[in-house]
């Protein structure tokens, strides 16, 4: 495939996305500029969201593909590579599926090996590990704490005592996934990387030494 046919098909297939979504939404043109105004962004116009929609330009910026996502309120990997479709052209030479292009393009092409440490693929498996850490502990926290209270409303001495075991043992539980969480957000700092700011509930791990003394 040219260059020129490859940049006029990915910007049709772009193109066809923005008008799917903006249709979805029971938009007009000018609802969709005004979208994008409100995002701070007032170099679209509704003629040149027009040309977009109807494959009436050759390309379209970085710029104008992130806007118009964030105002229509989809990925933008979902504009560029739409799953619904079959085959597309990630480069002018190279065909692939639709949900490989969208896999490359987010980074979670499988690896045949692990991504080194400070690889731009690296710095993203890192966060996606710590938003799957966040989920754990939070979780984990969440089912400590109901033990506990479940516990502490049992009256027969024999099932407090059992409902009290299985409280500790699931606040144990959470403790290791905090402390895991602490370790890998200080590992994270140490490289230059910027983890999330943590949900209140668990918000401790950072103000305990990373989660390493428990609450």
């Amino acid at each position: 495939m040219e260059t020129l046919e490859w940049m006029q098909e990915l910007t049709r297939r772009v193109g066809a996305q923005v008008a799917a979504q903006r249709k979805r939404l029971g938009w007009t043109g000018a609802e969709l500029v005004g979208a994008c105004q409100a995002l701070g962004y007032s170099k679209l116009s509704a003629s040149a969201v027009s040309k977009i929609e109807t494959g009436g330009r050759d390309g379209l910026t970085l710029a104008e593909l992130l806007v118009l996502a964030e105002a229509l309120g989809v990925p933008p990997v979902s504009l560029v590579f739409p799953l619904s479709g079959g085959d597309v052209n990630k480069t002018p030479v190279k065909s692939v599926t639709a949900w490989e292009a969208a896999s490359w393009f987010t980074g979670e092409e499988p690896l045949e090996e692990p991504a080194g440490e400070g690889t731009p693929r690296g710095d993203l498996e890192d966060h996606r590990s710590h938003v799957l850490s966040v989920q754990a502990a939070v979780q984990s926290d969440r089912l400590a704490s109901e033990r506990r209270r479940l516990a502490s409303r049992v009256e027969d001495p024999e099932q407090r005592d059992l409902a009290q075991e299985n409280a500790a043992a699931f606040e144990q539980i959470a403790r290791k996934d905090c402390l895991a969480l602490g370790r890998l957000r200080d590992d994270m700092r140490r490289r230059g990387l910027s983890p999330s700011p943590l949900p209140r509930e668990i918000a401790w791990v950072d103000d305990s030494d990373s989660g390493r003394s428990g609450r």
